[in-house]
Parts: C-alpha cells; structure tokens; sequence
C-alpha cells in the first residue's frame, strides 16, 4: 500500500535498498521530488493512489508542481479507473488549462462517468478527493498576515517548546492527546503512523488551558485551521468526501505522528523523515520524536523501573524470537513471542508486564520483561530465561543473528551485550540470559514436533501461515506541461 510521506509506487519484486533479505522498493518523495525538478516542473500530478494528500508530501513538492488532485484516505480498487475519466473528458475539450484539468481529474474521482459499476454495490467514488494548490503554501496574503508554512512552523516551534518546558509533563499531556485521535481503519490505517492535521491542530485547541503556551498556540492554531480549510485562495482548494465519513475528522491532510518510534524506525528505511523538506524547515520532526524517544518504555498501563530488552533484526522476517521462562520441570514453559497458527494464531504473551513487538517486514522484534516478574517466576531464583531464534521455515539460506539484550534500570542501560550468530534454515538456536547479567553462547535444539521451544514450527514437518493481503499499488499517473524559462 502507497503511504504518502514514506513512498509511492511500491514494486515488491524489487530488492530493498536498505535491507538485503527484504523485498520492495518504492518512488520516495525526494526521489519524486528530484524527478520533477528534472523536468523543470508540472502543471497538473494526479495521485491515483492510497493516502495521496499528505501534508509532507505537498511540502516537499511545492515548487514543483502547481496542482496535486489527490485523497487524503485509502482508496479503493475504482481509482485505478480515475485516468479513464480524465481522458474522457480532456478529449472533448484539448484546450483548457491547468486550473480546468485539475477540476476534471476531481469531478472524474467524486462523480466518475468511466468508472464501471462497483460489484459490490455503491457508486465508485474515491472515499475522499481534493485539489491541491500548492502555490498558497509560502503565499503571503495581501493582509500582510503571515504564509500557511509560516504559520505551521510557528505552531510546532510552540509545541516544541511546551514539549520541553516540562518535558515529563509535556510528554504525558501529548501522549494523551496522540492516543485519542483514532479514524476508520478503511480510511487511515494504524499502522501508517499518520493521524488528521487539521483534528490534531484542534485537539490541541482543545487541551490549550493545560499548556505554558495555550494562549499562543490558541493563536497561531486558529489561523492554522483557517488556513487549511477548503476554499478558494487556501491549500486546499477543493474538497470531496463520501457521506459515510464526513464525521470522522477528516479535513483534507495526513501528517506523520508515530504512537512510538520503535514502529516508526522499523516501517520503512531508516532516519527517513528526518531528510524531508517539513523536517528540514520546521521543527515538525523534532516535537513527535521528542514525545515519543527511543527509550520510551511502556507496558499497559504501568511503566517499570527494571526490566530486560531483548531485541533482533533486522533478519528475514519469517525467522522468529521466543523467550521461554521455566517455572516447572514438569510444566511448559511460559512463553513470549508468535503462537502456534493451527492452535491460538497471534501473539502469545505469558508473562505478567512484557511486551512483543515485531514489524513483520524488516524482522525486528523486541521483547520487554519486568525483571521482577522473571525473579518471581523462578521457582529456583536464578533469573534465568532462554532466547530462542526458530529459523524452521526461513525464506533465506543463511542469515547472520543479530541479537541485543539489555538490562535497564531507571530508563537507563545499565548492562548490554551482543552477539551475532550464522542461522541457515531448519535451525532453531537457543541462548540463555541470567539477571546477573551474563550471557551464555548459542546451541543448536533439535525438539520434537510442536514442541513449546520451537515457538511456531516443529522441526520434522515446518508448518507456516501466511496471509497476504493484497492492496492495489495504483501507478502515480503525471500531466506534464513544461515550464516556460525565461
């Protein structure tokens, strides 16, 4: 699925450019960006494509390109006829100019002609659509009030600086504020890490009499959500969206806004929102990736002071960590990672206050346990727990382990190690960790089918579940007009 601020066109028969074992490539926004700026520029880009109307992403083309007709949610498989429509119509009238193609490519998304019938029922509309000037990004006004970006990036300095004004109490009030916003999964998924600017700029609104600097973000946010509301003269020029999701806060852009930045690093390639342009010029990136640092720990509702962080990848993905707790000679094991798909298919987690995270692309996974629910589990108090890496039906010959283990007290590392290891496939390799802080060496297990230590597979018959969900990859279909030099 195109995600508008991490790429377009995704090819996942491409190899990754980062990561040697994964598969897909895509059309960055720099790259975009670069390509455009080759050209000398367009006139017209229609985004027939998921999660177009990113508010980095029209950064980061302005200059570039005068109009963007694109929607700002998932779109559905009736978008790959949106060109259809647009020829329709610039066929019966060659002539017109930019302003007037843009408005075809529209009203071909809102009120298609060309579009055949959905199947399923329903007309085949775009969920939502918009024209996009982005020549009103730096404009300043007549009044002599300041541009759109002007505005936006004296917001965010002012976020940042309540951010930072208490930055415990800044985190928890954004935590707060970041957790609240939720939308449709068929309209903005999850996982995107993206959230609604103009809902995000209003719930800050919302929460201002919490703030050092309420009366000054109340300020520059009222002119920030006139300025990004529909209209002639503003960013947004045009807007449509389908009855069923009118109220669900939906107000024309994404903006990344990652609920951690363990998910974020490992979503697609790394450090790749600090390059963009909005990153560069404000201090956007700075303010979501201070709410949440890379030490951020949490688990449910409780934060620990001590616990044990277990972490590999990037590997295969379909190579998968456990950790095993033994509490009886006489009883399984607990355990922490995959569950077995033919019986409880998710995610298994035996132990009270830990926590399993796992991208499912890139094969980083990162496992967190109280250390004293490890102590309390061990019936013989020696706080041993084993890591084990199950390499049964690995898509790749031979992958280098690269495992981590920290203890951390106090939200600081207190002792680490490392060790990297050759896995080839059918392995499944064992390594045990002790409260002390040591680390033992790798050994190979040979269990019996199903066994608990295996985590998913058995080594006689490898059993794998995959689901694939396939998501229209729609192209990026581009008008262009050079521009004059001169």
């Amino acid at each position: 699925m195109d995600v508008g601020y991490a790429g377009l066109c995704f090819d996942y028969h491409a190899s990754h450019p980062y990561f040697d074992y994964a598969l897909g490539d895509c059309l960055e926004i720099d790259e975009f960006d670069d390509a455009l700026t080759w050209v000398r520029g367009v006139d017209v880009i229609f985004l027939d494509t998921c999660l177009g109307g990113s508010f980095e992403l029209m950064w980061q083309l302005e200059g570039n390109a005068h109009y963007v007709v694109a929607g700002e949610t998932i779109q559905r498989g009736s978008a790959l006829y949106h060109p259809m429509d647009i020829l329709y119509n610039l066929s019966r009238n060659t002539g017109i100019d930019s302003s007037m193609l843009a408005d075809i490519g529209f009203s071909g998304a809102a009120n298609p002609i060309i579009a055949p019938d959905d199947p399923y029922g329903g007309r085949p509309v775009w969920p939502t659509v918009a024209i996009y000037d982005l020549t009103e990004l730096h404009k300043l006004p007549h009044t002599g009030r300041d541009s759109l970006s002007g505005i936006f990036t004296d917001f965010v300095e002012t976020l940042y600086y309540e951010l930072y004004e208490n930055i415990t109490r800044g985190q928890e009030l954004f935590r707060e504020i970041r957790g609240k916003l939720f939308y449709p999964l068929n309209l903005i998924s999850s996982k995107c890490m993206m959230l609604d600017l103009g809902d995000f700029v209003s719930a800050v609104l919302d929460n201002r009499h919490k703030m050092v600097y309420g009366t000054l973000l109340e300020t520059y946010g009222i002119q920030l959500l006139d300025k990004l509301s529909e209209g002639s003269g503003k960013i947004l020029h045009k807007q449509f969206i389908t009855e069923s999701f009118r109220d669900d806060n939906i107000t024309g852009f994404t903006i990344c806004f990652p609920d951690t930045l363990d998910v974020y690093t490992g979503f697609l390639y790394p450090y790749l929102y600090e390059d963009f342009d909005i990153s560069k010029d404000t201090s956007w990136d700075d303010f979501i990736f201070g709410t949440y640092p890379q030490n951020y720990l949490v688990f449910d509702h409780y934060q620990y002071l001590e616990l044990y962080e277990i972490q590999i990848g990037p590997i295969d993905p379909t190579i998968h960590m456990h950790v095993f707790i033994e509490t009886d000679p006489f009883e399984r094991p607990l355990h922490i990672g995959r569950s077995n798909p033919m019986s409880f298919p998710g995610i298994e987690v035996g132990v009270e206050g830990a926590s399993f995270a796992d991208d499912m692309l890139f094969g980083m996974t990162n496992i967190r346990i109280p250390a004293t629910s490890i102590q309390a589990l061990r019936k013989d108090s020696s706080g041993l727990f084993s890591v084990v890496v199950n390499a049964s039906t690995a898509a790749s010959a031979l992958q280098d382990i690269n495992l981590t283990v920290r203890h951390i007290l106090n939200e600081e590392i207190v002792w680490e190690e490392n060790k990297i290891e050759d896995i080839q496939v059918g392995q499944v390799l064992s390594i045990d960790v002790s409260t002390d802080d040591t680390l033992s060496d790798f050994e190979e297990l040979e269990p019996p089918l199903n066994d608990t230590r295996t985590g998913w597979f058995g080594i006689e018959k490898p059993i794998i579940t995959l689901t694939i969900t396939l998501v229209f990859i729609i192209p990026v279909m581009i008008i262009i007009r050079k521009r004059k030099m001169g």
